[in-house]
């Protein structure tokens, strides 16, 4: 009986060795997003609104097989509001509620809590309440 990892060795060598470095470098990767991302400490803080964005509602299309027929369906993107802010010289953005997106303004302040990652330092708004 022979080794079926030796027969695709002598078959084709390189792809053995490609699919060990794209594995090796998937396993980094969420090395890399684990340290980056787990077990963050929540931090409070006074953030500035330096600008505001609607996204409009928009369609796109999504395809499927369905029965062994391929088909293109519309899918439905809502309005969404956006918030451009400051965190102590550190830039932003977090989407809310079009209530909240329609009582502030630019300049304004807000409290956040937040989080900040390890490696990148970037920003994760968890909640937002005018100041």
């Amino acid at each position: 009986m022979t080794n079926p990892i030796s027969t695709v060795w002598q078959a084709n060598p390189f792809m053995v060795i490609f699919g060990g470095v794209i594995l090796g470098i998937l396993l980094l990767y969420a090395l890399f997003m684990a340290v980056d991302g787990l077990a963050l400490e929540e931090q409070e803080g006074i953030a500035t609104v330096v600008s505001k964005e609607v996204i409009e509602e928009g369609q796109t299309y999504v395809t499927q097989v369905i029965g062994g027929r391929t088909q293109t369906l519309p899918q439905i993107t809502p309005e969404a509001y956006m918030l451009i802010l400051d965190i102590s010289g550190n830039p932003t953005s977090t989407f809310v509620e079009k209530n909240i997106y329609h009582n502030l303004n630019q300049q304004d302040q807000v409290t956040i809590s937040y989080q900040q990652r390890r490696l990148t330092g970037q920003l994760q708004v968890l909640t937002l309440t005018p100041y």
